[in-house]
């Protein structure tokens, strides 16, 4: 009936009952039936008046009717007000009740009607069960649903299968799926819907291969399978991402008519997806006739889940070129895509869709723009957009607190912390080792020793990924014995926890103690990585210490980590730096591949031993064998022939430089520099000097250096003033190369008034390198009175050089007198097996 002629109807009967006219019971009752299936309350309302008008309230057909009529439009109360008025209700009365407070999602009520009938003596029929069964497995109540079950037993109810369908779905929802399974077994008949039930609920509880054996017998008993089976089996397919069923599956389908079915198909997009058949997917896409949103989200998830997140972005783009307005999966999805891709402009573009559509901010969706903001590293919008999130989670807090701890805004991380507790919100593990690595400085324990406690009270601390980060923390805060604390604690001690230990006890030169617990590991049957052997050999790298290294070296060949690049290197580099080339040569000639680095480190350390000749033999093989040359060999290099003196060999790599195109290039220039001016070619120098781009306090150095070495102070003084010009202040190297080159000149004026200089005009603290000269220049004169004095009025302590050129300037002038004060004092200074210790014994 059109809407027009039912209200057309209605205001008949209203006025045939105006006029005190009865109407008869039967067209009532076939208005009643017409207004079932509009669900329109204002309808239902004038037609309960005209029944009570008419007095059939009473009559039990129109009450079930009615209760029926107000629950199809979601009006309970007036339902339950229709009952209440009941005297005796009947089952069906009752059923109606019931089944209204079910299918408006109120379950908790129709299971307390259930057992209000039953304390009436109503005996229930399978209608009832039916719908109860339906309400337990809303509220997931197993207990309640196992109790009807055997209700129903007891009573010798003849049990349908609608009703079996009803313990199949109440008993797997519920997640008791062998007795879903036994209910099936036992049935005599079943129905597409049985089959369905139980399939379905194996595929929600994750199971795969049991659900798609259930589609083979399904078929073999030639039960058709409908849109929710095909939905339901490919869901099994994408979660066992098996293509070869899948295509089978699809073949099915379409021979079956459901090829052109939205839910089916969109199932389908999925399932192709999730197996990286994304060409299947687009093909079923644009199959699609009528494409919904959930169609537009599955291939747009789909290729963002997979990896291709700018084919992902173009369909959302075409999406919205639809007109299709997006949720929030496919908001999702595409954030995701942006994020993978680098498209922060696309990502910004959709942040945009989502304020221009009025879309509310929920909270995956805000988590999602975190993500895109902090992966492009721009923490204000992403803190603009955790500000305005209506409702933050844990991954809110913990993301935004992490990205502000990682990024070094540590303050700032801790001062969102602490509204996140007061919030109630629990601390990730993630974010616990974020918020403890970015308290290793002195200044950041007091916020680690805090964040300790809390992680302790609320149960955090014993997770043993956050205690090695805490024994990490304390050892790079340098409280130790609070991270050996904290090591003692550990049940299970992992080769992180152990490394974490080590490296701290490494990184601030107790090598001891980190070979010490070196050995308790291994005895403890831990086998080091070659992280911690590095640690250690860091320390005696650092002091000199080839004994010790030598120790070390022996565990790392015991536990074949020699051969890892790194490692070797490190020992290459422990040997070089201790002075015992030979040993290092044998490791880097056992080197299967030689790169650059380990070409650097060996030449490296031939230089710093002063063996530039062994270091440019070195460089020469290196390029035999075609290895690239990169700037830190260069620089190398042209030390070696600064150390030589060898101006040919350092025109041939100064060539080479230049044919790489990085003679301008300030560290190379400064280098250089140096060597020209090393081997006595100062023009030369000079002229790499004003090629560079730009002239700092080190290429000044370089230069004045040079021209100090070779006697010539007054041209490095003049370069000291045109530094001055370029607004550039000398420091104290810079002084320390003129002093000397007055002092070898003899210049004892100029010396003296260049270190007068050095306290008045540019308020430096003279260093021991500049007294030394002041006191050789004075030696050199013969002013040895004036020498002592500045030796014994210095502020600071003098060392061994001082002093042995005053005394070998009294053994030079014969003067007795001065001499044999001092001999005690340098006598102290200078240890007994050291070659300088000729002149004290002479003396």
């Amino acid at each position: 009936m059109l809407e027009e002629d039912l209200h057309s109807t209605f205001n008949e009967l209203e006025l045939r009952q105006h006029h005190g006219l009865k109407i008869l019971r039967e067209n009532l009752f076939s208005l009643l039936q017409k207004c079932l299936s509009k669900n329109d309350l204002s309808l239902a309302r004038r037609l309960y008046a005209l029944v009570r008008g008419n007095g059939y309230a009473s009559i039990p057909i129109f009450q079930d009717h009615l209760i029926r009529l107000f629950a199809s439009c979601h009006s309970l109360p007036e339902a339950v007000q229709v009952f209440e008025n009941i005297a005796k209700p009947s089952a069906h009365t009752w059923y109606a009740l019931i089944s209204a407070y079910t299918k408006c999602g109120e379950a908790l009520m129709a299971l307390k009607m259930f057992e209000r009938m039953q304390q009436s003596r109503v005996k229930p029929g399978v209608a009832i069960f039916s719908t109860v069964l339906k309400a337990c497995t809303m509220l997931k109540t197993l207990n309640g649903g196992q109790i009807l079950h055997s209700q129903m037993l007891q009573d010798e109810l003849a049990i349908d299968m609608n009703l079996e369908n009803s313990l199949i779905d109440m008993y797997g929802k519920c997640g008791k799926l062998e007795d879903a399974h036994y209910v099936f077994d036992r049935m005599l008949n079943r129905d597409v819907v049985s089959w369905n039930s139980l399939i379905s609920v194996y595929v929600k509880h994750g199971h795969s291969l049991f659900p798609i054996g259930l589609f083979f017998q399904m078929e073999a008993e030639n039960v058709i399978p409908c849109r929710m089976t095909y939905s339901c089996i490919l869901k099994a397919c994408s979660n066992l991402e098996d293509a070869r069923i899948g295509r089978y599956i699809h073949q099915q389908l379409v021979i079956n008519g459901f090829e052109s079915d939205v839910i089916v198909v969109n199932a389908l997009i999925n399932m192709y997806a999730k197996c990286g058949m994304l060409r299947d997917a687009e093909i079923a896409f644009n199959n699609l006739e009528h494409k919904t949103i959930v169609s537009w989200g599955a291939i747009i998830s789909g290729y963002a889940t997979q990896g291709y997140s700018m084919i992902s972005l173009r369909f959302f783009d075409s999406m919205l070129k639809y007109g299709v307005k997006p949720n929030c999966v496919i908001l999702a999805a595409t954030l995701k895509a942006c994020s993978s891709s680098n498209a922060k402009w696309h990502g910004m573009f959709v942040h945009y869709c989502i304020v221009e559509n009025s879309i509310e901010l929920e909270t995956i969706i805000g988590n999602s723009l975190l993500e895109i903001y902090i992966t492009f590293g721009s923490l204000q919008d992403a803190y603009s957009v955790f500000e305005r999130l209506p409702h933050k989670d844990d991954i809110s807090w913990n993301t935004m607190i992490s990205a502000y701890a990682q990024e070094g805004y540590h303050q700032l991380a801790f001062q969102l912390f602490e509204k996140m507790q007061r919030a109630g919100f629990r601390v990730h593990q993630p974010l616990a080792i974020s918020l403890i690595k970015s308290c290793t400085t002195l200044r950041g324990k007091l916020h680690g020793m805090f964040l300790h406690s809390f992680l302790i009270e609320t149960g955090e601390g014993s997770d043993v990924m956050i205690l090695n980060t805490f024994v990490s923390m304390y050892a790079n805060c340098g409280s130790l014995e609070d991270a050996q604390k904290i090591f003692d604690t550990l049940q299970d001690r992992s080769l992180v926890s152990w490394g974490a230990l080590i490296s701290g006890y490494a990184a601030h030169g107790r090598g001891e103690c980190a070979l010490n617990i070196l050995f308790k590991m291994q005895e403890d049957g831990v086998e080091p990585n070659d992280v911690i052997y590095l640690s250690i050999l860091s320390v005696y790298i650092s002091r000199g210490d080839l004994q010790q290294g030598r120790l070390v070296h022996d565990q790392i060949v015991r536990a074949e980590l020699e051969r890892l690049p790194l490692v070797a290197h490190t020992i290459i580099h422990l040997y070089a730096h201790c002075g015992s080339l030979e040993e290092g040569l044998n490791i880097f000639d056992r080197l299967s591949i030689h790169d650059e680095v380990s070409w650097g480190i060996i030449m490296d350390g031939c230089a710093q031993n002063e063996d530039g000749v062994l270091a440019f033999q070195l460089f020469q093989r290196m390029q035999e064998e075609g290895v690239e040359t990169n700037m830190v060999i260069f620089i190398i290099a042209l030390k070696s022939c600064g150390i030589t003196g060898s101006i040919q060999q350092g025109h041939l790599v100064h060539n080479q430089v230049i044919d790489c195109g990085l003679e301008v290039e300030s560290e190379i220039g400064t280098t250089l520099i140096d060597m020209y001016g090393s081997c006595g070619y100062l023009r030369e120098a000079h002229k790499v000097f004003n090629m560079l781009h730009e002239q700092d306090l080190c290429s000044w150095n370089a230069l004045i250096a040079g021209y100090s070495q070779h006697g010539h102070g007054k041209l490095a003084l003049q370069c000291i003033q045109d530094m001055q010009e370029q607004h550039l202040q000398p420091d104290a190297w810079t002084f320390t190369s003129v002093l000397a080159a007055f002092s070898h000149e003899g210049q004892a004026h100029s010396c003296n008034s260049t270190f007068a200089q050095i306290q008045s005009s540019h308020g430096h603290i003279p260093r021991i390198e500049h007294l030394n000269c002041v006191i050789d220049n004075w030696s050199r004169i013969g002013c040895l009175d004036e020498a002592e004095r500045l030796l014994q009025t210095m502020p600071k302590l003098p060392n061994s050089i001082g002093w042995l050129a005053l005394l070998t300037a009294c053994r030079t002038f014969g003067c007795n007198k001065v001499g044999p004060k001092i001999v005690h004092e340098a006598a102290g200074l200078i240890p007994e097996d050291d070659s300088t210790s000729a002149p004290i014994s002479n003396m």
